[in-house]
């Protein structure tokens, strides 16, 4: 998995804007409030594939190092904040 937490199978018959809010996404990801884990340097391409939920592989140890959860409490506290839906 070289060093990643989660590795999954990639699925193209759905795509990140069906299910996420991208403008929410993008002002999290540009926020200047606090440490961002986990976050790309790079926008959000919307036509992104998501993965295939039903093969999904978890590296507890890297899970851990990477701190995970503390990034989705993260992501949780700016969609709370925001007051908008992260998800569709």
């Amino acid at each position: 998995m070289e060093g990643y937490p989660i590795a999954a199978i990639e699925d193209c018959g759905q795509t990140f804007n069906s299910y996420f809010a991208i403008g929410l996404l993008e002002a999290s990801r540009l926020s200047l409030e606090g440490e961002k884990p986990l976050m790309p340097a790079e926008p959000y391409d919307p036509s992104t594939c998501l993965f295939d939920r039903g093969v999904l592989i978890i590296d507890g140890k890297s899970w851990k190092e990477k701190k995970v959860v503390e990034a989705a409490h993260w992501w949780i506290g700016m969609q709370r904040k925001s007051g908008e839906s992260l998800y569709r």
